[in-house]
């Protein structure tokens, strides 16, 4: 068993991409999540609607609330039809080869659906 990641205070998505966070930063923020589960997922907050972060893999560790949340969108709607939901979430972010920033989830609560793009 690995320790748990301590809980890091909720920011805003927003302050998140704004200050490019450092590698391997575990974060919690509120964000509006957005798929149609072949484009992958994308997590936004309505401040700044043009910039997102990617969902990358699910984080080793992470707890079944991350597994509920990604049910819960696929149960919204029909494959390749865009569904959104808003919730609050926790996860280490990352960079890929390419310098774009990614987040690994652990943890997903009070989500609940919302029209797409809001």
């Amino acid at each position: 068993d690995r320790p748990e990641s301590p809980t890091a205070p909720v920011s805003s998505l927003f302050d998140l991409l704004a200050t490019s966070a450092p590698l391997s930063t575990v974060a919690s923020f509120e964000a509006v999540a957005s798929t149609d589960f072949h484009h992958g997922i994308t997590l936004k907050d309505p401040a700044c609607p043009n910039t997102g972060l990617r969902v990358g893999h699910v984080e080793d560790g992470a707890d079944e609330s991350v597994e509920r949340f990604i049910n819960q969108l696929r149960s919204l709607a029909p494959h390749l039809t865009w569904r959104s939901a808003r919730g609050s979430f926790t996860g280490r972010i990352s960079r890929n080869a390419s310098g774009r920033q990614y987040v690994a989830l652990l943890r997903a609560h009070d989500f609940q659906e919302v029209a797409y793009g809001a």
